[in-house]
């Protein structure tokens, strides 16, 4: 895992790719791409945080069990531009529906 963490540009990527996970659940598109995503970076934040030294629950865990409820409970389904985008244009593509998480 040290060696991962060596590497120049995991630091940057992963704070790009917190930023890109944030906005899609503060906008609401791509909601569950976004919910799934980030939970599995909870994973391996949780893991490689292995020394244990704040307990088994902190906060890499709760992340984890929020993003998964947000998977589990449709987030985005209602009141996001993910619904917005499927009712004003129309769209029946099946694929595009699982795309946006609804």
């Amino acid at each position: 895992m040290h060696f991962l963490a060596s590497i120049q540009f995991i630091g940057p990527l992963v704070a790009v790719i917190k930023l890109v996970i944030g906005l899609s659940l503060l906008l609401g598109l791509f909601t569950r791409i976004g919910s799934i995503i980030g939970a599995f970076m909870m994973v391996l934040f949780y893991y490689g945080n292995a020394e244990w030294g704040q307990g088994l629950l902190n906060s890499d865990m709760m992340y984890l069990i929020l993003l998964l409820s947000l998977v589990s409970m449709k987030a985005g389904e209602k009141m996001s531009l993910d619904s917005y985008i499927l009712q004003k244009y129309e769209i029946e593509n099946k694929i595009l529906k699982k795309v946006l998480g609804l």
